[in-house]
């Protein structure tokens, strides 16, 4: 899963390193670009592993949580992709072809 969004991003052109450190954490994804308000901007790819150890859906234990919120507080843009609404997107045909997109230039 976590391969499949680093696709997307690359078919988009958006610059961006897989298993990035931020501080002492390992990020999924970092874009090289940051957010329009100057943080870095952090994708956590929530797969299936995610889901199977948690057994609830899209949310998060108190390990990932606290994690996530020392990353906002140095100052990261925290995005959680869940593996199981991407799949449904695909299934409902509702993912955007990204062979057809450009990414707007700011």
């Amino acid at each position: 899963f976590h391969r499949e969004l680093s696709d997307v991003l690359t078919r988009l052109k958006v610059k961006h390193k897989n298993e990035a450190q931020v501080a002492i954490y390992s990020v999924d994804i970092l874009l090289d670009e940051c957010a329009s308000d100057g943080r870095r901007v952090c994708i956590e790819a929530d797969g299936v592993n995610f889901h199977s150890f948690l057994n609830r859906r899209s949310q998060c234990d108190g390990n990932t949580a606290h994690r996530r919120s020392i990353l906002e507080r140095l100052g990261c843009r925290v995005i959680a992709i869940d593996s199981k609404k991407w799949r449904r997107l695909a299934l409902q045909g509702k993912k955007t072809d990204t062979s057809t997109c450009s990414r707007q230039q700011q």
